[in-house]
């Protein structure tokens, strides 16, 4: 098995890159976000085209180029400790291709979004790099608590997250280890047949979606049952 790299811990003063490499936002829906960096001692970096709006037949932040642009910078620059998405939606599938690595791999930063950002973090993962599949600066997102916000702020500072969970009938008991992957249910489903999907063998597979059908969600958990890799 692959030995997986766990990004260095953040201090005080240290600069967290804000990219928007999906859907569009303006400046009032990452207000509280932002002051919310500044708040726990860290320097947030606006990427260049943060709240770009490019619309074709959707709202994206910014050109295929420009949203390219502004995530391998902020994978790439040294000031840079952790990178932390603006929101998720649709686009991060564009970018996929483009990413570069060059420096990243020598000095790995934390990368923080859910939702469409589980694209970039199985290409991440598939290069050995942990990543934190946490909310997005968008504060207004679906599911957003502040709970989630403090253990984010957490791992950034090096502690390991406890998570508890109330049971279920189905539930079976019983102890286990492993890998932790996963992400978005749309895009493991997207992603799979791809290059960059996830290696599920042997892992423990967490999921999170919200907004879709039952029919849409059944396709897509049947599609994980007779896929491959989950055999």
């Amino acid at each position: 098995m692959k030995k997986i790299i766990f990004p260095k811990s953040l201090k005080k003063g240290d600069k967290i890159a804000v990219i928007s490499p999906a859907g569009a936002v303006d400046t009032t829906q990452l207000e509280k976000g932002i002051e919310m960096i500044k708040s726990n001692g860290y320097e947030p970096v606006l990427g260049e085209h943060l709240y770009t709006k490019f619309s074709n037949g959707y709202n994206y932040a910014g050109t295929e180029q420009e949203r390219i642009k502004d995530i391998n910078w902020a994978l790439n620059d040294n000031e840079i400790s952790a990178i932390w998405a603006s929101r998720g939606g649709y686009g991060c599938q564009h970018l996929i291709e483009h990413l570069d690595l060059k420096n990243f791999t020598t000095n790995p930063k934390w990368y923080i979004g859910y939702s469409d950002n589980t694209v970039i973090q199985s290409y991440l993962l598939k290069k050995g790099f942990a990543s934190i599949h946490g909310q997005t600066i968008k504060t207004s997102s679906f599911g957003v608590t502040e709970e989630s916000y403090d253990l984010i702020f957490d791992i950034l500072k090096g502690k390991k997250p406890k998570y508890s969970l109330t049971s279920n009938q189905f539930n079976k008991k019983g102890i286990i280890e492993g890998e932790l992957v996963g992400g978005n249910l749309a895009l493991i489903y997207a992603l799979l047949g791809t290059k960059y999907s996830f290696d599920f063998k042997d892992k423990i597979l967490f999921i999170e979606d919200i907004g879709e059908n039952f029919y849409a969600l059944d396709r897509m958990i049947m599609s994980l049952e007779t896929c491959r890799s989950f055999q």
